[in-house]
């Protein structure tokens, strides 16, 4: 009822009564109210320059944050209360007075503890997760490198692999297995020998070559071609095709003498792929491996023997 009153009082008249008021409130334990009432206060005395319950107020502030477990704002206000005694010539040998300078300088000491211990904790938190990343990178890397071994011991066998089958295929027909009376006879093999005959003379690099192409080149039907390729061969008519351009670009990039001169792109555009993408497929399902990694392994392989010579 006194501060609804207070409107036109004078500003002390308005501090005495926001003081008296916060004091019953700490005093009943209503904390919260009594530290609204006294920075009320607080703001009143600070616009108007009044000092006569500044310190009162200020101690009242300290016993509250105290009390509530604020230790920043209990400094805070312990640091501006010696600042007013200082200012205010407060009597420093007072009990009370040394009893707040004890309490100021246990709390300083806490809170310098407790920022010391905070940052410990900080600095060994950071410390364990920095230590946790570079663990799980150390792991990560030697995964990668394991698997990058193993794939280069798997593309070094099927490289090894497919050099052998394609040097075989230089010293003895793909088709050795029927009888010289058989292979007179059969129209589908006498078929193939021509086929052998067009490829092995350099009509697989022809970038349109289909079964129709072949038939017409061959002066007969594509269903023809087709069964010499399935019943002789055993292979359809695009992956003989494929054999072949592939077998070239192998023997290539086998070449020390080509293979450093020549670029993926060009040599796909040499044995009669239209695009490099197309190359690539069909030279990873022939050999096992990508142009890129047989190029790399053979000039490997060619420069490790070198250098034992």
């Amino acid at each position: 009822m006194a501060l609804c009153e207070s409107s036109n009082s004078e500003p002390s008249t308005v501090i005495n009564i926001l003081y008296n008021y916060g004091n019953l409130s700490r005093t009943t334990g209503e904390l919260q109210k009594a530290t609204e009432l006294y920075s009320e206060a607080l703001e009143k005395c600070r616009k108007t320059g009044s000092t006569e319950y500044l310190i009162q107020l200020l101690r009242g502030m300290v016993e509250i944050c105290f009390r509530t477990g604020d230790v920043h704002g209990a400094a805070r206000y312990c640091r501006k209360l010696l600042e007013q005694s200082d200012r205010l010539n407060f009597p420093d040998g007072s009990s009370d007075f040394k009893n707040l300078l004890y309490e100021y300088a246990s709390l300083q000491y806490e809170y310098d503890i407790t920022r010391q211990s905070l940052e410990l904790s900080e600095n060994r938190r950071t410390t364990a997760l920095l230590a946790f990343f570079i663990s799980v990178a150390a792991l990560g890397a030697a995964f990668a490198l394991l698997l990058y071994a193993r794939q280069r011991r798997e593309n070094k066998r099927l490289i090894a692999q497919y050099e052998e089958y394609r040097k075989r295929l230089l010293t003895e027909n793909s088709v050795n297995d029927r009888t010289a009376a058989d292979h007179r006879s059969d129209i589908h093999y006498a078929l193939y020998l021509k086929m052998e005959q067009l490829m092995k003379g350099g009509l697989f690099r022809e970038k349109e070559l289909t079964l129709d192409r072949m038939a017409e080149v061959l002066g007969t039907n594509r269903t023809y071609v087709s069964n010499a390729l399935n019943k002789v061969a055993g292979i359809s008519f695009y992956g003989y095709i494929d054999s072949y351009r592939i077998k070239e670009a192998t023997r290539v990039l086998s070449d020390p003498g080509l293979a450093p001169t020549v670029s993926l792109k060009q040599l796909a555009d040499d044995v009669g792929y239209n695009n490099i993408q197309t190359f690539f497929k069909a030279f990873k399902r022939e050999t096992g491996v990508t142009p890129g990694n047989y190029k790399k392994e053979l000039f490997n392989l060619h420069k490790f023997t070198q250098g034992e010579q």
